[in-house]
């Protein structure tokens, strides 16, 4: 069974909101007085923003390995597989980045992300499961609101 996207998003969007914390310093040892972790991460996000595209139009489908978020990948319940691997399924997507209805194969757990067609698709199957997508970002609401945006789709 496939996993929506839309579990992947709100744990993106609720970790961003966790990272925040509760507003106090957090300095860092040995730091020049007046100087925090928070206060250096809220100047370089509002100076820098953040922005994740997912661009890519691979041949086939491309293994999504991003070396600025952290990615977590779970199955339980039912399969009790080796922690690499899932039962076979058929990811959207054809083997040429085909648009659905076509399909790919697909039995490990690394190539439950991947990027075709401009954006990034998720699938799992197994028992319970669970893809955990976190960015290298912080939302700033010190000075009231701020916005997260992002476009998906809720197919399944």
């Amino acid at each position: 069974m496939r996993r929506p996207l839309l579990s992947s998003v709100l744990s993106i969007a609720l970790a961003a909101l966790l990272l925040l914390g509760t507003g106090e310093p957090h300095a860092h040892p040995g730091a020049p007085a007046g100087w925090d972790i928070l206060g250096a991460a809220r100047a370089l996000a509002q100076s820098v923003g953040f922005l994740a595209t997912f661009d890519g139009q691979p041949t086939a489908p491309q293994t999504w390995h991003p070396t600025d978020w952290d990615m977590q990948i779970n199955i339980a319940d039912s399969y009790r597989g080796d922690g690499t691997s899932m039962p076979l399924m058929q990811a959207h997507h054809g083997p040429d980045c085909g648009a659905p209805p076509a399909t790919h194969p697909i039995t490990r757990l690394e190539d439950a992300v991947f990027v075709c067609k401009d954006h990034m698709m998720t699938s799992i199957t197994g028992g319970y499961g669970q893809i955990v997508l976190t960015p290298n970002a912080m939302v700033d609401f010190t000075d009231g609101e701020a916005v997260v945006t992002f476009d998906m789709s809720t197919f399944r």
